[in-house]
């Protein structure tokens, strides 16, 4: 178990590691939104686009895709419903599947997040709470921050994590959080 004094990054840490602000497009469908780095500059957009699936058992609302992209459309990964019960998510890049995201708790706080050469992440929003983390191998290293309103996470991630995958497993469970919690 980690105990709650070391969930707090330290100094150097927070020096070292990337700085993101998650911004959901209240305007739109609510599905979609940006990624900014710490100068304001927008690094990645995300939403749920392409025509509607038809209803499996997998799927059976028949959601969307969820699609993270480089502000200019390129270099996409799809996050692609693969299970309804227990939910679980595929992360597809390039038509190879290199993650997994599962909804660990029935209360939508605790999600396991998978990625090929990262291992394993838990990622818990602990309820009435406005700061969140994800740990692996009880050591945390990612931090996410609340506000100044729901739409808007600031994320902190330990330097040294690959960021585009991981980024976007935290730009979909913030989605998911923000339409259905």
């Amino acid at each position: 178990m980690v105990r709650r004094e070391s969930l707090t990054p330290d100094e150097d840490t927070v020096a070292r590691a990337a700085k993101y602000c998650f911004r959901i497009d209240r305007e739109a469908d609510g599905h979609s939104g940006e990624v900014w780095d710490e100068q304001g500059a927008p690094l990645w957009r995300y939403g749920r686009h392409g025509v509607r699936p038809a209803r499996t058992r997998s799927n059976p609302f028949r959601k969307r895709d969820f699609v993270f992209a480089d502000t200019d459309g390129g270099a996409e990964l799809l996050i692609r419903r693969a299970s309804f019960l227990p939910p679980v998510f595929h992360i597809v890049e390039n038509e190879t599947i290199v993650g997994r995201i599962g909804l660990r708790s029935a209360l939508r706080n605790k999600y396991a997040i998978d990625l090929q050469g990262m291992g394993h992440w838990t990622f818990r929003l602990p309820l009435f709470s406005v700061s969140f983390y994800g740990i692996s191998d009880n050591t945390p290293g990612i931090w996410a921050l609340v506000g100044p309103s729901k739409t808007e996470w600031n994320v902190l991630v330990r330097s040294g994590l690959p960021g585009r995958q991981l980024v976007a497993a935290l730009a979909f469970i913030h989605t998911e959080w923000w339409n259905y919690s």
